[in-house]
């Protein structure tokens, strides 16, 4: 109460505090001559902001802040705030922080306080700098505002468009209120229909090219398929304007500056701002750097194409219009349209049967395959046609019986996978499980034991071998791209894990399920028995649930089974060779003992190399060697591939 007093009434804080002149020995405050009190003209109640001696900067200097300062007179001591002010700001407390009344006094000062650093020499730069900053963002597929002024049409982006700071202004009478409104575009409000997200999830637009005008986008398509048909492929109908006299000579002197940066591509797409000017002035210029366009007939990777045939390739949907761009660019590249074995290409989906879910898309958001339009006597889709282009060949195939080795082109993989449980009855023949070799993870172990022994007069221990294990663990997954591969996958899977349980003979005597496992050549065609298999589901992985199958529909076939499982397999060798410490022994390479080999892939039948000389040769080269030297009846005058030496 003494200082507030003191703030109030004057005289009675000289009163109040009558030692304030006595010395601090004499139990006062020591304040001398110099005592505020003398004069009695403390204006303590009205002092201002950077006015008179109240220096808060070095040099005798003030701070530009605050832009809005308090000269208020502090109220007296029997002065009242308004109870009914008080009352709307008791009430409205608990939806408003500090009360209704409050909250728009305080967004009052905030609306005056920006509006005032707008009118500051900063205030113009920050606006200046977010107009730059503002129009350097991408063109993206959103709306805008379309003023007519003094007859011009101006548009404005909304993502690139800032209107002087007012949106930021309106945001800050609102902010009380929790109102978000867009701090980009000539409006504070955007209309939902013209935000990016609507635009571009909008079906009309996202499913279809626009226009291409004065290589200028409309806005009314799917961007990239805009830029594809209209000019990858130039089927834009629309013709440039004329370009003036002046426009002709600022193109002359783009094109040179192009030409020396070497910057001399066509353009895609080009639009004024973006990220490529400096705050807004200037272009953004999106080059196409390669011309993958040929007008003329051309060879590429031994086939011909016409100028229209060649372009189709770059169509979006047909897997067999694929081609290495290295060839594109008559650069050194694989030709995936080559000839494989059983008449298949090199690419993917032929070369080893992976399938394409999309396969038969056609342009203009047309489907060249008819088939999946098909429909149910209810109207609705059949989508259980089978057509084999769409479907995992590995995963759609089925257990099967073959004798010796698993050499067929429809059961090719990029690594070879696969389980052969090998027929009891007559052991060339095996039931083979494919699986599409989806690994994540392998591990081959090989584990010595010794016999340990002491001797008198030794503090070492000596050593004997025992015995010599080898244990394999591998993991995979199974995933089934369509219903039609359900039912294989799963006959296989079924099948993998009743080997782990015995066999039983026609006599009712029990034996072991052998079995051969192959990874790549790794493990090429590796005899063995099955120790353990264990199936895992994962919450991310979704179930069949077969929902029209207890009504008969679609689903009657298919069972409630994960689309996806991982699979992990332990394994234990059974060597069909003298498992022994040599170089030709075959732990983790191909042998004749599993199925044929050829001569260029009979890596285990080198010896040790004599000298460093000869073990600086290239193994193909020594492989001819022995092959074509004829030693001990054995050779064969065998022609190896050779390298190209340089």
């Amino acid at each position: 109460m003494g200082l507030k007093a003191l703030l109030t009434n004057l005289e009675q804080g000289v009163q109040a505090y009558p030692n304030s002149n006595t010395p601090s020995t004499s139990g006062g405050f020591n304040y001398g001559a110099g005592s505020i009190f003398n004069t009695k003209s403390f204006n303590q109640r009205t002092l201002e902001f950077g006015k008179g001696t109240a220096y808060d900067r070095p040099g005798q200097d003030f701070s530009r802040e605050p832009l809005m300062g308090r000269n208020i007179e502090i109220p007296a001591p029997n002065d009242q705030p308004s109870k009914a002010l008080g009352l709307i700001d008791s009430l409205s407390d608990g939806l408003v922080r500090g009360g209704v009344v409050t909250a728009l006094s305080r967004s009052a000062k905030d609306v005056a306080r920006i509006t005032k650093f707008y009118l500051t020499s900063r205030g113009i730069g920050f606006l200046a700098k977010q107009i730059g900053l503002q129009a350097s963002n991408p063109d993206m597929e959103s709306g805008s505002t379309d003023i007519s002024f003094l007859g011009a049409d101006l548009s404005f982006s909304r993502n690139r468009t800032f209107n002087l700071g007012l949106n930021l202004i309106a945001q800050a009478g609102v902010n009380f209120s929790g109102v978000h409104l867009d701090r980009a575009g000539a409006t504070p409000i955007w209309p939902e229909g013209q935000k990016y997200e609507k635009t571009v999830s909008n079906s009309e637009y996202a499913n279809n090219p626009g226009a291409i005008v004065n290589n200028k986008l409309d806005g009314r398509g799917n961007r990239l398929l805009t830029l594809h048909q209209g000019i990858i492929q130039g089927q834009s109908q629309e013709t440039p304007e004329e370009q003036s006299a002046f426009g002709q000579f600022v193109t002359g002197i783009g094109d040179k500056i192009k030409e020396f940066t070497g910057q001399d591509g066509p353009v895609l797409y080009e639009y004024n701002g973006g990220p490529n000017s400096l705050y807004g002035i200037g272009k953004t210029t999106i080059r196409r750097y390669s011309n993958t366009n040929i007008d003329s007939k051309k060879e590429v990777g031994g086939v011909f194409f016409e100028g229209a045939t060649f372009n189709h390739y770059l169509g979006l949907s047909n897997s067999t219009n694929i081609r290495n761009f290295l060839l594109t660019s008559e650069k050194p590249g694989f030709n995936y349209q080559a000839d494989a074995l059983g008449g298949r290409k090199y690419y993917r989906e032929s070369r080893i049967g992976t399938g394409n879910p999309g396969v038969g898309v056609g342009r203009d958001n047309e489907r060249s395959d008819s088939y999946i339009q098909q429909k149910n006597s209810d109207g609705t889709l059949n989508y259980n046609v089978y057509n084999a282009s769409r479907v995992d060949l590995i995963n759609a195939l089925d257990v099967f019986e073959t004798e010796g080795n698993v050499n067929i082109p429809g059961v090719r993989d990029l690594i070879r996978f696969r389980f052969e449980a090998v027929n009891s009855e007559n052991p060339n023949k095996s039931d083979v499980m494919v699986f599409r070799a989806f690994l994540d993870s392998f591990s081959d172990g090989y584990n010595a034991n010794y016999n340990e022994f002491k001797y008198n007069g030794r503090g070492e221990s000596f050593y004997t071998y025992n015995s010599f294990n080898r244990d394999i663990n591998l993991s995979f997954k199974i995933a089934a791209q369509s219903r039609h591969e359900m039912m294989p996958l799963y006959r296989k899977l079924n099948y993998l894990v009743s080997n782990t349980a015995p066999e039983y003979s026609s006599t009712g005597r029990m034996r072991t399920p052998f079995m051969r496992l192959t990874v790549g050549s790794w493990c090429d065609r590796l005899p063995g028995v099955l120790k353990s298999v264990n199936l895992t589901w994962q919450k991310d992985y979704p179930w069949e649930i077969s929902v029209s199958g207890p009504e008969g529909g679609n689903d009657k076939h298919m069972v409630v089974l994960p689309h996806v499982l991982d699979v992990s397999v332990s394994y234990q060798p059974i060597h069909n060779f003298l498992p022994e410490k040599s170089i030709n022994a075959p732990f983790i390479l191909p042998h004749e003992n599993n199925r044929t080999v050829i001569p260029e892939q009979r890596w285990y039948d080198l010896p040790v190399a004599s000298s460093v000389d000869e073990a600086r040769k290239l193994g193909i080269e020594r492989l001819q060697d022995k092959y074509s030297s004829n030693e001990e009846g054995e050779g064969t005058n065998v022609s190896l591939t050779q390298p190209t030496k340089i």
